[in-house]
């Protein structure tokens, strides 16, 4: 394993660099915190905008697919249970009248 050369034998140097890194890695937390509080608002953003656009061309909810599907399951139940009933009053009457 080598050793750098330049910096052995120099406290002062040493000190020095670890004080710039030190001071590097404070001012690089300082931008990531900035940066994930930028994303935080775009995302935020994001989100409103996708709400306002899907409000503006009326594009359904996942409520509102919801309620459609179930309304569309009772309906369909209620129309079986109508042409049942139809069905069997129209074969009571032909064989009343038969």
């Amino acid at each position: 394993m080598q050793r750098s050369t330049s910096c052995a034998g120099r406290p002062d140097s040493n000190k020095a660099e670890l004080e710039a890194a030190l001071g590097q890695i404070a001012q690089l937390e300082e931008t990531r915190k900035q940066t994930e509080a930028d994303i935080a608002a775009l995302d935020h953003l994001a989100k409103t905008d996708t709400e306002a656009f899907r409000r503006l061309v009326g594009m359904p909810t996942k409520a509102d697919v919801n309620r459609d599907r179930i309304f569309g399951f009772v309906s369909g139940v209620v129309a079986s249970v109508v042409a049942t009933v139809l069905f069997l009053i129209g074969g009571w009457l032909i064989s009343l009248f038969s």
